[in-house]
């Protein structure tokens, strides 16, 4: 038998091969991300997962067969973690950021800045459902024209506008539908 300093030191190459191979695999995955961020898309597929598990459960034999399971849901839950940093959280240019959110059946984007309504088109997706909130300190006439940027009839656009009250410290929204 080999003494285990032998062990060890063909382990740390192996680590060293895997290390290289993480890389490479996370470069994949940020594509997924910007993919699945652009489509709107959940970040976690059972289906998808389900697929690769037992197709690569396949590759080792019986008797490693529950550890390497194991390993591929641990590279997943990494994957999937790497994923929410990437989709979570996209700094735009100035000062504006996104933030995605993923459901189960989709996701939907909140950004967040200041003169957003100006440039609301550079930032958001207008031809779906829009939700509004600005501070009281915003001319109307601003968020009405960014609800009115869609012809889509079928579009409803909701404005709200949250008035801070001093005295309580809070937001209260007051809906106003624009069709």
């Amino acid at each position: 038998m080999a003494s285990i300093n032998d062990a060890r030191s063909k382990i740390n190459e192996i680590d060293k091969e895997m290390a290289e191979l993480f890389v490479k695999r996370m470069a994949a995955v940020r594509e997924v991300a910007e993919y699945k961020r652009e489509q709107g898309m959940p970040i976690f597929d059972a289906a998808r997962e389900e697929e690769i598990i037992c197709r690569n459960a396949e590759l080792v034999g019986a008797d490693m067969r529950e550890y390497y399971v194991d390993f591929l849901k641990n590279n997943m839950a990494v994957s999937k973690r790497y994923q929410s940093r990437l989709i979570g959280a996209s700094a735009c240019a100035n000062g504006v950021t996104k933030l995605h959110v993923t459901l189960p059946d989709g996701g939907y984007d909140v950004t967040v800045g200041t003169g957003l309504i100006a440039s609301a088109d550079k930032y958001m997706r207008l031809d779906r459902k829009v939700f509004i909130v600005t501070d009281d300190g915003v001319p109307r006439e601003y968020a009405e024209a960014v609800a009115a940027v869609s012809a889509d009839s079928m579009i409803y656009k909701h404005l709200f506008t949250a008035l801070r009250i001093k005295s309580r410290k809070r937001l209260n929204l007051h809906r106003q539908a624009v069709y």
